[in-house]
């Protein structure tokens, strides 16, 4: 049976290198969850359906500071390393982004920890980290498995219960001087 691991997601941020570095996300507001408990209050989109295990914003998770997104079957109300794991869950989280005209990096850097099981030739429990066009919407899947076309899956991420900062650099032929979703 597919689960979704426990994970969770602090001080997300893009930063955009050429010149100089300009944050289009900032790590201390909306872009690591510190303008509120819920994922509209920060501009992000969180894609649950009826699953048990959902994204939420709380500050229960240990090793982290202040809201942290994350997923669990009770909504974040006690510090869970726990999911209902017999029960199958996709979920995701994503916030549009508008790339400036020029950039020739882009730089994902966010804190991230989870602890789950990985399968012998499929993904059971991974952090999957995406970037589409702003036309492309997310929806409710009843498998695991990488998001359809337009999307791109820049990084699968499995397994770190210590917690660690991922630097994922984007693709340049994924920038394409354009806004894009950036998806977990």
């Amino acid at each position: 049976m597919k689960k979704l691991l426990f994970v969770i997601l602090n001080l997300i941020l893009f930063v955009f290198q050429g010149q100089a570095q300009s944050f289009l996300l900032d790590p201390n507001a909306a872009g690591g969850f510190q303008l509120g408990t819920t994922f509209a209050a920060n501009g992000w989109v969180e894609v649950n359906g009826t699953q048990v295990n959902k994204w939420t914003i709380s500050t229960n998770p240990n090793g982290f500071n202040g809201n942290v997104a994350h997923i669990s079957p009770n909504a974040g109300t006690t510090n869970s390393w726990d999911y209902a794991f017999t029960n199958t869950s996709v979920v995701d989280i994503y916030r549009d982004v508008t790339i400036p005209a020029g950039q020739t990096q882009v730089d994902l850097s966010f804190k991230w920890k989870s602890q789950g099981e990985e399968g012998l030739t499929t993904f059971n429990e991974a952090l999957m980290v995406s970037v589409a066009p702003t036309t492309f919407t997310p929806t409710i899947a009843l498998s695991a498995g990488f998001l359809p076309s337009p999307a791109r899956t820049i990084a699968v991420l499995l397994n770190d219960s210590f917690g660690k900062v991922e630097n994922i650099v984007i693709p340049q032929k994924l920038i394409n001087k354009c806004s894009a979703a950036s998806t977990f």
